[in-house]
Parts: C-alpha cells; sequence; structure tokens
C-alpha cells in the first residue's frame, strides 16, 4: 500500500494507492540511509573532473609525505602515499560554502581499480579542510573504509562514496579550502573525479538555459524506486508553493513547465517530494532558480555624441549613463567569489563591475593556455548572472598587453617582453569574434574592453590591430559598446597621438565606441588628466571612460595616494566621466592606515613593516564609495 500526495487546485491531498502495483525497492530514511551507491545525487559540487581542458588551473595539495601530480593534458590525479596517513587532494575553485558542503554531505571518488600500486584492501578517508581565512583550518573526516567496497564500472573505473562524520556547525565565510585522500598504507591511486554530495531518494534540476526561466523550465531528475509519483514544487519569493506531479520511469522523470511561477527579479525555490513528506530523505534538496527578465530593451546602453545613453525603446527617453565601478580580478588578486562581489558592488552604489577575462592566455601566462568555451562556461557567464541578480553591468575586459607577460614590477615603463607576433594577433581576433558572437544578445554586457594596455608599440600599429577585431566583432555584433585603449599603457596623454586622426570615424557607421584610458599617482597628475581628456573628448565628439585607476600605496606615501585618488575622482565627476577603480583584493571597508611610510623611505630608515596587507589600491572605499553613491547612474527601470 503507498501513500501519495498530488498537488491539486492549489492544495496537496493525500489518499492511499491500493489497486497499482509498483517496482520498489528499501527507501533510505533520516534514520536508516540505504546503500549510498545506489541513491540519487540530488545536489553535487565537483572538486576535479578527469579531463579539464585547462589542466593548469587545477591546484592540488598534499599532507604529510604524500604527492599529487597532475598528468600533462590533466586526464588525472596521480596520488602517492610514501607513508601511513598521507593524504593528497585538491583546491576547489570557487571555494564551496562550508555551510552548504560539510554536514550531510558525502565525497565520490571515482578511480582507477587496475592501477598496479593499489593495494587491493587499502585503507582510505576522505577529508575535506574549512577555513574562514589561511590561517585558520580545521578538518572534517568520514571513517576508514576500503576501496574494495567501491561499485565497478566500465573501463576498469571504481566508484566510492563516504560520508563525511561531522555534526559541526560553520559560519557564513566558512569555505572548504581542500579536499584530500588520506591512506592508512602506502600506494598509489589514479583518481579521476572528486566531488561533494547531498544524497536523497529524489532528486531534481533544471537543464534549460537559465535566461529562459520565466519562459520555461526543462526539469529532469532521479528517484531510488524505479516507479515513483513525484511532486515537483516551486517556492516562489513570497513563499507560495505551486506544484506539479510526474511519474518517473526506471528512476528518471522530466518534466517541461511552461510560464513557471518563478518570481521576476528574485529568487524562487525549486524542489521534488517522493513518499513520505515527514522524512527529510524524501524531499530533493532545494534548487535556487533566479527569474532572470527577458524583457531586457530597456537594459542595452549604447554612445551618443560624447556620452553613453540610456535606451529609447518603448517611449523611454535617453538619459547619460555615469559608468562607476570596480575591477574583479577573479583568481589574480582576489579569489573566485562571484555573488558576494556582486553583492559588495550593488552595497556600496556601484552599477558595473569590469571583469578581466582572457583570449589567448590566463594573465598573460604562455604555460596557461584559455580553452575559450570553457572559460566563457566556467569564469565570464557566472559573474554576468551574478551580476544580472544584483542588476549590474559587466564589461568584459580583455586584460592583454599586445605583449607577452609584462613584468609587474616595472609596468608602466618600458619592457623587454616581446610583442605579439602575427599569429598571436589573429588568435586575439578569434577570440573575440566568438566572445562577440556568444554574447551578442546580452545586454548586461556594458561593452567589450577589446586590450588592457598596450605597450612598447606604435600608434599606427595599435590602430591597425583594434581594426583588425572591430571588424571581425561587427560581423556578428553591432549592438555592443566597443572600448579600445592606447598605445602607451592607456594613459590620458596618448589618447591623442595614438586616435586623434580617426577618432571619430573609427567605429563607423555605428559610431558605438568608448575610448578608454588609465592613469595611476606616477603617470599624471589628475589636472593634467582633465586637460588631457577634456581636449580629446570635445575636440572629436566621442566619449571617454576611464576603465583603470588606482592609488599605488605600496610605492607612494599615504598623502600622495589620497590627494591623487580624491583628485581623479573630483574630476570624473566635474566631467560627468565615468570610473573604474582598480582592483578589489577584499570584500571589506578598510582604508589603509593613514600614516605607512612607503617602501623606500622603510629601508632608508630601518623601519620595521607593518603586516602585509591584503588590499589592493581599492581599499579607499572610503573616497570612492562615497562618490560612487553620487556619480553612478541608476540602473535603467523598465518602461511598460
Amino acid at each position: 500500500m503507498n501513500r501519495l500526495r498530488i498537488f491539486c487546485g492549489g492544495k496537496f491531498i493525500a489518499f492511499t494507492l491500493s489497486a497499482m502495483l509498483f517496482t520498489t525497492r528499501v527507501l533510505a530514511t533520516s534514520n536508516d540511509p540505504a546503500v549510498p551507491e545506489a541513491m540519487p545525487v540530488s545536489s553535487e559540487c565537483i572538486l576535479f573532473a578527469a579531463g579539464n581542458p585547462q589542466p593548469w588551473a587545477i591546484k592540488t595539495i598534499a599532507i604529510s609525505g604524500g604527492t599529487a601530480k597532475l598528468t600533462p593534458d590533466g586526464a588525472v590525479l596521480d596520488a602517492t602515499f610514501e607513508q601511513p596517513n598521507d593524504g593528497c587532494g585538491v583546491i576547489p575553485r570557487p571555494y564551496p560554502q562550508a555551510q552548504d558542503w560539510v554536514n550531510d554531505t558525502y565525497v565520490e571518488i571515482a578511480f582507477d581499480g587496475n592501477a598496479p600500486k593499489l593495494p587491493e584492501h587499502m585503507q582510505i578517508k576522505l577529508r575535506v579542510q574549512a577555513s574562514p581565512s589561511s590561517k585558520d583550518k580545521r578538518l572534517i573526516s568520514s571513517d576508514w573504509v576500503s576501496v574494495s567496497k567501491a561499485t565497478p564500472e566500465e573501463n576498469g573505473i571504481r566508484r566510492l562514496r563516504i560520508k563525511l562524520t561531522s555534526a559541526e556547525t560553520f559560519a557564513r565565510e566558512e569555505v572548504v579550502t581542500g579536499a584530500f585522500v588520506v591512506s592508512r598504507e602506502p600506494g598509489n591511486m589514479t583518481i579521476r573525479h572528486m566531488s561533494l554530495q547531498k544524497l536523497r531518494n529524489v532528486s531534481v534540476q533544471a537543464t534549460n538555459n537559465y535566461r529562459t526561466n520565466l519562459n520555461k523550465l526543462e526539469l529532469e531528475g532521479s528517484t531510488l524506486e524505479p516507479a515513483a509519483f513525484v511532486t515537483i514544487e516551486i517556492t516562489d519569493a513570497a513563499g507560495k508553493a505551486h506544484g506539479k506531479n510526474v511519474v518517473s520511469k526506471g528512476g528518471k522523470f522530466s518534466l517541461t513547465w511552461e510560464a513557471p511561477p518563478l518570481s521576476a527579479g528574485k529568487e524562487s525555490l525549486l524542489s521534488a517530494r517522493i513518499g513520505d513528506p515527514a522524512d527529510p530523505m524524501n524531499k530533493a534538496v532545494p534548487v535556487r532558480l533566479f527569474g532572470y527578465d527577458t524583457n531586457t530593451d530597456n537594459v542595452w546602453l549604447s554612445v551618443k555624441g560624447k556620452e553613453i545613453v540610456t535606451t529609447a525603446s518603448r517611449g523611454a527617453v535617453r538619459k547619460a549613463f555615469i559608468a562607476c565601478g570596480v575591477g574583479y580580478a577573479k583568481d589574480v588578486i582576489i579569489p573566485a567569489q562571484d555573488e558576494a562581489v556582486a553583492k559588495f558592488c550593488e552595497e556600496h552604489g556601484l552599477n558595473t563591475i569590469r571583469l578581466p577575462i582572457y583570449t589567448r592566455f590566463f594573465n598573460s601566462d604562455a604555460n596557461k593556455p584559455i580553452d575559450l568555451d570553457y572559460h566563457i562556461k566556467t569564469f565570464i557567464d557566472p559573474v554576468i548572472q551574478a551580476a544580472k541578480r544584483h542588476r549590474l553591468y559587466v564589461i568584459l575586459d580583455d586584460h592583454c598587453y599586445f605583449s607577452e607577460k609584462v613584468n609587474e614590477a616595472t609596468a608602466r615603463s618600458s619592457q623587454t617582453t616581446n610583442r605579439w607576433d602575427e599569429k598571436g594577433v589573429e588568435a586575439w581576433v578569434a577570440g573575440w569574434a566568438k566572445l562577440s558572437s556568444y554574447y551578442k544578445d546580452e545586454p548586461y554586457v556594458l561593452g567589450y574592453e577589446l586590450a588592457n594596455e598596450p605597450h612598447d608599440i606604435d600608434p599606427k600599429t595599435v590602430r591597425e590591430w583594434y581594426g583588425r577585431a572591430v571588424r571581425e566583432i561587427r560581423k556578428v555584433d553591432t549592438r555592443h559598446i566597443l572600448f579600445v585603449g592606447n598605445s602607451n599603457w592607456s594613459h590620458s596623454r596618448s589618447l591623442e597621438s595614438t586616435w586623434g586622426t580617426v577618432a571619430s570615424t573609427f567605429d563607423a557607421p555605428y559610431n558605438n565606441i568608448v575610448y578608454a584610458f588609465h592613469d595611476y599617482p606616477e603617470d599624471d597628475d589628475p589636472l593634467k588628466v582633465q586637460k588631457s581628456i577634456t581636449s580629446f573628448r570635445d575636440e572629436h565628439g566621442v566619449p571617454v571612460l576611464c576603465t583603470e585607476f588606482g592609488a599605488t600605496w605600496w610605492n607612494k606615501d599615504e598623502t600622495v595616494c589620497r590627494k591623487f585618488q580624491a583628485g581623479m575622482l573630483s574630476l570624473f565627476a566635474k566631467e560627468h566621466v565615468g570610473w573604474m577603480v582598480w582592483a578589489l583584493g577584499s570584500l571589506n571597508d578598510n582604508p589603509r592606515n593613514a600614516t605607512p611610510p612607503m617602501d623606500k623611505i622603510r629601508k632608508e630608515q630601518n623601519i620595521p613593516r607593518l603586516p602585509k596587507s591584503e588590499y589592493d589600491s581599492c581599499a579607499y572605499s572610503d573616497i570612492w564609495a562615497p562618490m560612487a553613491q553620487i556619480m553612478a547612474s541608476n540602473f535603467p527601470e523598465p518602461r511598460n
């Protein structure tokens, strides 16, 4: 006899079935879990997967005498245990929240069962490391389990799920910073997959493109029973539940939900239930679904004369738009934390995130080639999704220099690094052709900044290379704003020498281009910057925008830094010029010490070094945040 709950007429109705036969297996209960290998994965956080097209991005970690090495193609992780209790593993990126992924969690590994140095009855445990910072760490482990318990699969692969034994509570700032396999004896394990999992008797997920959530959801799921009645439930932002029913076959089910009851511009919860609703194992882990607005004509920005303006669609009046934001140097200056960054920007009155991206090599490192499809999916798209949730724009900044990697210690001065050859330019142009084709219909992308800071290169060559990229982009995308720097580290003083002869026609007939500039204390003082940008802007009738500026506290004293920062922001306010401060180093308001001596003075006078700052120039939030709240344009509102 089965107990069935069906959603009908806005209510869940329960009744007994006695005339229907189902092939069943014993369900897991909260007190007596079923064999975990058979249970559906209700939620999963992948820590390592074989075949990553960017293996250089995988960070390995070891404890005691263990060693962890990736094969050159990133296909597998070779873990070697020299002594008992050696451990090997990976550092996840981005860090998963400990609150979400430690308690009530299994760690799954898939490994080569035929590896020659894998002892048949090797005892292992799985362990995760949680920490709010690099200083404070705590380890959560499973019990010891023999690898002989692993489930065999095709091609000699064996899969093992082990439950973490933890009842600890975790603060929101605590994250999972490592995951290990620990062995009781010497040996070798070839790992192909490692993930954190939440197991339930039922699972559900949305498989459609997130952009279409409000129009249609494509849902799929699994049940522990081969055949089960499933109630799929959406709880909207107001807390109201909406349900549909489906029957699983062979432990699988699917459903297309047209015009789902998601809350527009807000978060709703998707879940699924089977069997006794009182047992938490019979409810899938809720999936957060955001109602991304599909009616986004009002979001598009464009260039008109010397300004960036809002759209005139649906009767709206064009208004000047002042973009104010920060650089989010993801996984270079600050660890990936897209949602937290977007929330921080919104709370500080900003309207834009400048996201360094890469079309050729990550951070210009030739040892870190970019797979652009993977880069879009795992690096860029998540930032745009977070920006949408917080009503922010994103500038896609290809953070390149028209050269190999620069020496950061002497950046903004002449470099000896090699300039790109023709092959490099072709790869960069092809990268922008792909990116613009992918994002051509995405209005939350404010624009494409084609290169960061060209240097040691003549203006004619800069115009030629930029022109090649512009022509390829305009074949597929005529709507997005293009941002171009100039031949001398994108300094404002080089705007005229680079672009003066073609500034008003470079993007003809679209004329949807903005001339970007970057300045720091060692470049020019704010009065000189003002003269450079206003003369260029007014002479040619084109817009300018400071896509990077800051205060180099590591080689300037505090007075110089603060004067420069305040002077630049005053200039931007007076001239109605947008700005992007460089760059987030920590999501905290933490103005620097009022009187820290610069490095040179400290060395000369033998002054003890202050504790290393965790912040880049963006630390001066006591200056730029109040200015953003006054200057930054409001996000465009939709019109009926």
